[in-house]
């Protein structure tokens, strides 16, 4: 294994530096629509697109509508992935979306084994109490572990070296789950518009995750988590599936954490939820994300979800780019 690594080790490259282009819509009248240009693929060159199954893109799932879309964009390869899942004989519903960074088998292979995990912790938590007593946070932490380690058995040769991070929206009994690592992002908003909550982007340029770091030994080097000799010193965010240079290369091997962040809310006080890739929030802000909560008032979530993607892609976003939005159907 060290060898296999020690081979690697001399051809790994930096990655690449996210540009951070911020644009913000122009100032519109309280009393109209926002007015923005149609979801039109067509505007996209064809060789920007990427195309997926159709089979869990829009619908209905345990009285929770959602749409997701993606496009490949200006990079050359697509590695982001999104999960729509029911577990547990739907007693759990899971939403997710996942950027991978070095290749696209890291967020391919947790969007299809992550929602499985989660249902396998909390089945074994079953066995010792009841499903009321289970603490959803504690399995989440579990299964975001467990994940893991299945990825350091499975992934081969330089899949070893690509990542992926993880925003999910978890509806388990009265609540939702908002778990992730990395820097996608979830917005949640009330029945009012109102921002409910925004997650916090684990990147090395955040003062939180810096302390972490060093506290756990390792260190943080021009915006980036970085080994001691500065071999591997090319990754922004701090908290990942995969990137196992960090994990089992380095003297700190929690540089790269992947325990996620848990905020939970009830699911009744909760109107919509966006989860984004950071291909939509370096180039859309926080405030104007609420535009788009606007549009879901009077047009489709597919409607919504494709023009958000399509405006990021406008607005010069340079990455992949994955939106999904899920709406309560008490709306």
């Amino acid at each position: 294994m060290d060898e296999a690594f020690g081979k690697l080790r001399s051809s790994f490259r930096r990655l690449s530096v996210r540009g951070s282009l911020r644009n913000k819509f122009r100032k519109q009248n309280k009393n109209e629509r926002p007015q923005r240009r149609p979801a039109d693929v067509n505007v996209i060159p064809e060789d920007k697109l990427f195309q997926l199954p159709e089979d869990n893109t829009v619908g209905e799932l345990n009285k929770l509508h959602y749409a997701f879309s993606w496009i490949k964009g200006r990079r050359p390869h697509m590695e982001d992935a999104h999960s729509v899942d029911s577990k547990l004989n739907d007693k759990i519903t899971i939403f997710g979306v996942y950027d991978g960074h070095s290749t696209h088998k890291v967020s391919e292979t947790v969007a299809k084994m992550l929602p499985s995990m989660i249902e396998q912790e909390t089945k074994s938590r079953m066995q010792k109490m009841s499903i009321d007593d289970i603490c959803m946070k504690n399995v989440l932490k579990s299964s975001f572990k467990n994940m893991d380690k299945y990825l350091f058995k499975t992934l081969q040769g330089e899949e070893r070296f690509g990542g992926t991070t993880a925003v999910l929206a978890v509806f388990f009994q009265d609540r939702v789950f908002i778990a992730h690592i990395g820097d996608s992002r979830a917005f949640v908003f009330d029945h009012k518009g109102r921002m409910s909550y925004i997650s916090r982007d684990h990147k090395a340029t955040d003062e939180e995750e810096i302390d972490r770091i060093k506290n756990v030994g390792g260190s943080v080097w021009a915006g980036r988590v970085t080994s001691s000799d500065h071999v591997y010193g090319g990754l922004a965010i701090t908290r990942a599936f995969g990137d196992f240079q960090y994990k089992h290369q380095c003297n700190s091997p929690d540089s790269v954490s992947v325990e996620p962040e848990v905020k939970s809310m009830r699911v009744k006080k909760i109107s919509r939820i966006f989860l984004v890739c950071d291909g939509v929030t370096d180039v859309i802000t926080n405030n104007d994300i609420k535009l788009y909560w606007n549009q879901c008032e009077y047009d489709s979530l597919t409607k919504v979800s494709e023009t958000l993607t399509i405006e990021s892609y406008n607005k010069q976003s340079f990455d992949n780019i994955s939106t999904g939005i899920i709406q309560l159907c008490h709306n």
